[in-house]
């Protein structure tokens, strides 16, 4: 195309390559053709600008008056938005008539592309100016990028997305790096990655990446939210530093990442003048709001907003308000109709301002308080017929009750309320398989909690760590804490939390096999537990000891009492107590060779433990379901249900315990005999690749 052929337009000249966003622009292209009004609307230095200018770019042989582009960035008073204009327009002042009457004149019949740019700080004379163009220009296209919508009613709103990363990434300041088995070989089908690599080659034309550099790229990538103004910054910084050096530094953002452009403005040449623009447009309430809002991990609801960072006395609607302002100026993401939450550099920045105020620790106390009276509710109705309600709850909050915890143990939990913290988490962690992640702050709050005189809650948290090292078959470290339970209990009278004990301890006995000293000590409990008041804390006894009388073979007495627990666990309405019964049951009947009904409960439980997510049960189904196909013949659905099994064990840290190891093995002997040693490793993989819901249908086509 000649020179003389490119349509009239004044688009800035772009110094650096536009990398990615293939979908954004095809998204952006069909908006525009159906729009009066695009606004690109984003977080600061989400690629905003840079987005509209690709697009009028694509545009131009389109709009035959012209396209035009005018940067608002620089205006002090909204009224000086529409002589902005018409200066790009060569539109005159005539004395006769208003400007903006003038300027809808001039292009009232021409197919015009206008481009405003940076109409945060004059949002509503940029509303009355679309208002008045929109109407009288029939053929006139304008996008615009702001923080925050313009609120016309022709307009159509799309908001720019941070650049793509590669998923499953744990962003948390020196946690590890998981990649995606489909996805981490070819990172640079990533924006953010490609973005990254383009910008630190043009400041160190050396720069390669190396096949290791990859999980320290995406974790920087990740940590910077996938904005692409941090990461042009972080990539600045390659000319005399490493990947892990950059990543290091990520934790204190707004001192590093600086030296932009010195073409661009300057808010975008730092990430702190970016961030201190977008928060200097705030009202005051709006300021403090966002930096309380620093707190929260993963997400937050407009609920527990309100109880952290609003005083006693606050409206709820207010919350709300604000809730929306703080979205509608793309500070604040939202996921769903209440699920919120604020980017990392965001939440960084509002923990700065939270702590230049004065108010960290307050806010953080508060932000443990409300998530330690969530997990209090949820403690009271976890073993209801509501349980996988409030499971799905503590999950949702997990990275909360994470920052709560941490908050407890960086305070050295003086009242104790991380301890109570744990007691009141201990089935969510126990049922949805968190076991190393329940030891470590048990053993982090037992350490920094214990006072001259251990409490009774001190001796709870003890038993509690106790049980997850059980099952993870750290015995040694299981018994020595029993044994330190019981000897803080021993001080403080409680039927109930003794019964325990006995049953810790019985259950340790167990679990490596020696059933002979797991019989008493669980019939003292259960003796114990038959007079409390506890019926979910008897059917646990009544379970465990039905399992040991089936070692001992006495058949009649097991089924009882695993009636009996079911019973009462249907009475009480806990699914996993109701799934744990229905596969001891199945259990039973495989072992007495009652094989239709073995599978039938096995089933009914399966179902049950799948729908909890019940990571342990779940391992524990496929097991079953495997010795059960081996037993029918089913020899090669067995390998592979034993796979699957092996897997879930795995991701728990679970270990196939002493009392089941020989007998398993031995089967698992005798059917690679039958099936061949090379085919039952086939079988066998391919099990531990499979998901549960393909592995459980393997007995329905077998």
């Amino acid at each position: 195309m000649k020179a003389t052929d490119v349509p009239k337009n004044n688009l800035p000249t772009q110094l650096t390559s536009f990398i990615g966003r293939e979908k954004e622009m095809r998204e952006i292209c069909n908006l525009l053709i159906s729009s009066d009004l695009l606004s690109l609307t984003g977080t600061g230095g989400a690629g905003k600008t840079r987005l509209a200018i690709r697009l009028a770019e694509e545009a131009l042989g389109e709009f035959t008056g012209g396209t035009w582009y005018v940067d608002l960035a620089s205006l002090a008073e909204p009224d000086q938005v529409v002589p902005a204009v018409a200066q790009v327009l060569a539109v005159r002042e005539d004395p006769a008539r208003t400007l903006i009457d003038s300027l809808s004149d001039a292009i009232a019949e021409d197919r015009v592309l206008l481009l405003i740019d940076n109409c945060e700080h004059v949002v509503e004379a940029c509303r009355t100016l679309v208002d008045h163009l929109i109407p009288r220009c029939p053929r006139l296209k304008i996008v615009a990028t702001s923080r925050e919508p313009l609120h016309n009613s022709s307009e159509t709103v799309y908001r720019v997305p941070s650049m793509a990363i590669p998923p499953d990434v744990l962003v948390q300041t020196n946690a590890p790096i998981r990649l995606d088995a489909e996805h981490s070989t070819d990172l640079s089908s990533y924006d953010a990655i490609r973005l990254f690599v383009e910008r630190a080659k043009q400041c160190r034309p050396s720069f390669e990446l190396a096949e290791t550099d990859g999980p320290t790229l995406v974790k920087l990538c990740a940590r910077l939210d996938g904005v692409p103004l941090a990461i042009e910054l972080a990539a600045a910084r390659c000319r005399n530093l490493t990947l892990d050096e950059i990543n290091i530094l990520i934790d204190n953002r707004f001192r590093w990442l600086t030296g932009g452009s010195k073409a661009a403005l300057p808010r975008h040449q730092t990430l702190g003048a970016l961030v201190d623009w977008s928060f200097e447009l705030l009202s005051g309430d709006e300021q403090r709001f966002l930096g309380g809002l620093s707190v929260f991990a993963g997400g937050f609801t407009a609920e527990s907003a309100h109880k952290v960072c609003r005083s006693e006395d606050a409206d709820a609607t207010e919350t709300r308000r604000l809730i929306n302002s703080l979205r509608d100026k793309s500070l604040i993401q939202s996921e769903g109709s209440d699920r919120h939450s604020l980017l990392q550099t965001l939440r960084a920045y509002g923990a700065l301002k939270l702590h230049g105020v004065g108010e960290t620790t307050s806010t953080h106390d508060r932000h443990r308080d409300a998530f330690c009276r969530l997990a209090e509710q949820a403690g009271k109705r976890i073993e209801s017929k509501s349980q996988r309600e409030w499971l799905d709850r503590l999950d949702a909050e997990r990275e909360n009750l994470r920052a709560a915890l941490a908050w407890c143990v960086s305070e050295g939990d003086p009242d104790e309320k991380g301890l109570l913290l744990c007691g009141n988490l201990y089935t969510f962690w126990w049922i949805r398989g968190y076991w190393s992640e329940a030891r470590r702050w048990l053993s982090l709050l037992l350490k920094v909690s214990r006072g001259a005189e251990p409490s009774e809650v001190y001796g709870d948290a003890l038993m509690e760590s106790g049980h997850f090292a059980l099952y993870q078959g750290d015995y040694d470290v299981a018994r020595e804490q029993f044994h330190r339970s019981l000897d803080v209990r021993s001080r403080h009278e409680n039927a109930e939390k003794m019964a325990e004990a006995l049953h810790s301890l019985g259950h340790l006995a167990h679990l490596k096999g020696d059933v002979a000293a797991a019989r008493p000590l669980y019939e003292q409990s259960l003796a114990i537990r038959r007079l409390s008041a506890e019926p979910g804390n008897l059917t646990t006894t009544l379970n465990n000891l039905a399992n040991v009388l089936q070692e001992f073979r006495e058949y009649r007495a097991a089924r009882e009492m695993h009636q009996e627990a079911l019973q009462i666990r249907r009475q009480i309405g806990a699914t996993q107590g109701i799934a744990q019964s229905l596969h001891n049951i199945g259990c039973l009947a495989l072992e007495m060779g009652d094989f239709a009904e073995a599978e039938r409960y096995l089933k009914e439980g399966l179902s049950l433990y799948r729908s909890l997510q019940d990571t342990n049960s779940l391992s524990q189904a496929m097991q079953t379901l495997g010795d059960l196909a081996a037993l029918t013949d089913r020899t090669v659905a067995a390998a592979k249900l034993w796979g699957c099994a092996e897997r879930l064990r795995e991701a728990i840290g679970a270990p196939m315990h002493e009392i089941d190891r020989v007998r398993l093995e031995q089967e698992f002997e005798r059917v690679r005999q039958l099936v061949g040693p090379a085919p039952f490793k086939a079988a066998w993989n391919a099990g531990r690749n499979m998901s549960v819901d393909r592995a459980a249908r393997l007995l329905d086509r077998a």
